[in-house]
């Protein structure tokens, strides 16, 4: 797979200034006595801090001292955060000045934050980073570092310093980095060491560039991310192009979208914000636009599997833990900050769509149930409703090949129309 090629003429300069400062600093013999300049990195981090004075600096996995010394040495009023697994005051390798860490000017939290639950106790330190920097040559934290940045508010444009990116799992990883971003290893690294300008999450339709307006909203995106789509949530996940509420749709314009997608969203909404919600999308299709949502409990079908003691889809009998989950969404198994998100507030039955989508005003639309992949039991609910084309009756066929083309989730051979009306 080639590389996504990612630039804007703000990163070229901001390279060439930091090559420049770092090629000024190279030539001061004395400055390559110190013992933090044995790693021809540090001085271009040190010449980043030179050039463009961040004042809060986050530093994470770095084994030795080496790079916060180098962000120290011509870091004026700011601060560097450090994340790592041991204490950096008593490695014996160079001199954090004590001082630093007395006056706050270093703060080191010796804490895995490839963990999302341990990163989002530091969210609001990461929403005001000026630079971030991560020298992990590992692939998986790399990984889990740039998921969980890519989740973060920021309230800035920080930017990013990767090393190791020559790596061959984490080149791959930059290699696919569609942010701004350039290749700083002619300054002599070999190792591979980048730059990306973290470029903040946009939440409203005008926000995304031109080309990327496309006519087919994912709404509920979570993690997963599907190409020729614009995909939304409301809180930021490696997936999201628009952080935008998906109980309203006030930020896009009349007549947009030829089709409105989700998958297991529904359910999590209010009672009283379903109605409101349809209608909206119902507003946001064009003349020919469709909505296809899937994944709502079928309480019919949940209720006769537990009252009926029916084979379970994780255990022999469908018990009440089941159907607990099915109804309620285990909300215990979130994070703490998005456990009343991850409820179910709402059950649903084909009557109970029949009333909604004919009250939002859809002219035709066709209610179904299906097996999750390979379970067994039909226990999700699915419609498809068009905005002006009266009396679609689509077939089958036709309803299986249209949810093929953007989801694998759906056992296409126990997909059961219901309704159409």
């Amino acid at each position: 797979m080639p590389a996504k090629i990612s630039f804007s003429d703000y990163i070229l300069e901001m390279s060439i200034k930091i090559f420049n400062s770092a090629a000024n600093l190279l030539s001061d013999n004395q400055l390559s006595k110190k013992p933090c300049f044995s790693d021809i990195e540090n001085y271009l981090l040190a010449g980043y801090v030179k050039t463009y004075t961040p004042q809060i600096i986050i530093e994470i996995n770095t084994n030795s001292q080496s790079s916060a010394l180098a962000l120290q040495m011509y870091l004026e009023n700011g601060k560097i955060i450090t994340f790592n697994s041991h204490d950096r005051r008593n490695n014996g390798f160079g001199s954090l000045s004590e001082k630093g860490f007395e006056d706050g000017q270093i703060k080191q939290f010796i804490n895995d934050i490839t963990k999302t639950s341990t990163f989002e106790k530091y969210n609001e330190i990461f929403q005001h980073a000026d630079l971030i920097y991560i020298n992990s040559p590992d692939y998986d934290e790399c990984k889990m570092l740039l998921e969980n940045f890519s989740s973060v508010q920021f309230t800035g444009y920080p930017k990013m310093i990767i090393n190791n990116i020559y790596n061959e799992k984490i080149k791959n990883l930059w290699d696919n980095i569609d942010q701004p971003k350039f290749d700083l290893s002619a300054f002599g690294s070999t190792s591979g060491i980048g730059i990306i300008e973290w470029e903040p999450l946009k939440s409203a339709l005008e926000e995304l560039p031109e080309e990327q307006r496309f006519k087919k909203l994912h709404v509920g995106c979570g993690n997963q991310k599907f190409k020729g789509f614009i995909n939304m949530d409301a809180r930021p996940t490696p997936a999201t192009d628009l952080i935008n509420d998906c109980s309203n749709f006030k930020n896009f314009p009349d007549s947009h979208f030829s089709l409105v997608y989700s998958h297991a969203f529904f359910e999590h909404l209010w009672a009283d914000q379903e109605l409101s919600c349809l209608k909206d999308i119902n507003r946001i299709l064009n003349e020919n636009g469709k909505v296809l949502f899937l994944g709502l409990p079928d309480f019919k079908i949940i209720a006769d599997a537990y009252i009926n003691k029916k084979e379970g889809l994780t255990s022999e009998k469908f018990d009440l833990l089941q159907a607990y989950r099915l109804t309620h969404g285990s909300p215990e198994q979130s994070e703490n900050s998005w456990k009343l998100e991850q409820l179910h507030k709402a059950i649903f039955d084909t009557d109970t769509l029949n009333e909604l989508l004919k009250a939002a005003g859809y002219k035709s639309y066709t209610v179904f149930n299906y097996c999750f992949r390979d379970e067994k039991l039909p226990v999700n609910l699915g419609f498809i409703a068009y905005k002006n084309q009266r009396q679609i009756n689509i077939s089958l066929a036709e309803l299986s090949e249209l949810i093929k083309k953007i989801t694998y989730d759906v056992n296409h051979y126990s997909i059961k129309i219901l309704l159409q009306q």
